[in-house]
C-alpha cells in the first residue's frame, strides 16, 4: 500500500476509489487498514463512499454497483484494485462507460500475474509470489513438526509502471 500510495500522490491523485472485497477475510483487511493508515498519514482525505466491497459471484450485479459509482462520481481520478480477481468486473464497466483507462481515468492493481495476461497495459503492484509460496509451504512443514514455532515474513512488492495512470501534476503543469 505504501508503494501504491506513494505512486498515486507523484502523480496528483487525491480522489481515489478503493476497490476491495466484500468477503471478509484477513488478505484484504490488511491491504485496506494499510491503505486508509497511508492515506492519513499523507493527508488524504478518503471518504468511505469511495470504498466499494465488491463481490466475485455476481459479475453483473457488482458490474452495475461499479457503473453507478462511476456515473455518480465522475471527480474520481484514480481506480485502485486491491486483488487482480475484480478486474473484469473494473475492465467491463469502463468498457460500458465509455471510460478509457490511461486517458480518461487512472487505474492501479495489486497483483500483476494474472493483471499482466487480462490487461497487460494496468499499472500494478507486484509481489513475489513464489517466494510466498516456497514460504507458506515451509511454514507448514514447521508448525506440523513444532506447533509452537512461529516464523514472519516480509516480502518486497515492486511497482510495474505501465500506461493506465495519467500524471495529473504533468498534465495540470502543460494545461498552464
Amino acid at each position: 500500500s505504501k508503494i501504491a500510495i506513494d505512486y498515486i500522490i507523484s502523480n496528483g491523485h487525491k480522489k481515489i476509489c478503493l476497490i476491495g472485497s466484500a468477503e471478509e477475510n484477513n488478505y484484504f483487511h490488511l491491504r485496506q487498514k494499510s491503505f486508509f493508515n497511508y492515506c492519513k498519514k499523507h493527508s488524504i482525505i478518503f471518504k468511505k463512499k469511495h470504498l466499494l466491497k465488491l463481490q466475485t459471484d455476481n459479475f453483473n450485479l457488482e458490474k452495475d454497483k461499479l457503473i453507478n459509482f462511476l456515473k455518480t462520481n465522475k471527480d474520481t481520478s484514480l481506480y485502485l484494485i486491491l486483488s487482480e480477481q475484480f478486474l473484469n468486473i473494473v475492465l467491463e464497466s469502463f468498457k460500458e462507460t465509455k471510460k478509457e483507462i490511461g486517458k480518461d481515468v487512472s487505474v492501479l492493481s495489486f497483483d500483476s500475474n494474472l493483471v499482466e495476461s487480462l490487461a497487460p497495459n494496468i499499472t500494478t503492484i507486484s509481489q513475489p509470489v513464489n517466494d510466498v509460496k516456497t514460504n507458506l509451504t515451509q511454514l507448514i512443514v514447521n508448525k506440523l513438526q513444532n506447533i509452537n514455532s512461529n516464523k514472519y515474513y516480509l516480502y518486497k512488492s515492486k511497482l510495474i509502471k505501465k500506461k493506465s495512470v495519467i500524471n495529473i501534476v504533468k498534465k495540470t503543469l502543460i494545461k498552464n
